[in-house]
Order: structure tokens, then sequence, then C-alpha cells
């Protein structure tokens, strides 16, 4: 559904570049999946705290990303949402 490109500001936002036709639809989902860059790791479960569009992408707020440095490590993360959600 999206990738993670970069962190954004100091209390852990991410930015992220929705692989969908309509950008906001990952708005919509309120538990978010992420997957560390190239499939290296489990997909882990966070909760939509916050999001808004920006540009061509979204800037969001997930759960568990308190500050800079937790955002840096989720850098690159596929974003999925549940099947049955959508």
């Amino acid at each position: 559904m999206g990738r993670i490109v970069a962190p954004y500001g100091v209390k852990g936002w991410v930015r992220v570049m929705p692989m969908t036709a309509e950008r906001d639809t990952l708005l919509a989902h309120e538990r978010w999946w992420l997957r560390p860059y190239r499939g290296a790791g489990p997909w882990r479960e966070h909760v939509l705290e916050s999001g808004k569009a920006h540009g061509a992408a979204l800037l969001v707020q997930l759960s568990g990303l308190a500050d800079r440095e937790a955002a840096a490590r989720v850098n690159g993360a596929e974003v999925g949402v549940l099947r049955s959600t959508l």
C-alpha cells in the first residue's frame, strides 16, 4: 500500500509514499502493518495516531515511533493493511 521514505521532524512522524490510486486511502485505516525494507523481517502492527496529505506523500504519526531515531529505524519499510479491511 506504500513505503516509508523518510523521518519527518523530531516527534516520530514519517513521510509515506502511497502506492494507491487515491493518496488519502491509507489514512482511512486505523491499523498499519510495517515490514522492514525488502522483507528482511516480520510485519509489525502500528496504530495510526495522526496523518495528513503533504504534496504527493503523506505525513503520519504511528504508535511506537516517539522520536526521530525511532522513525529513522523504519525508513524504507513497506506499509500494508489487513486484506479484510479493504
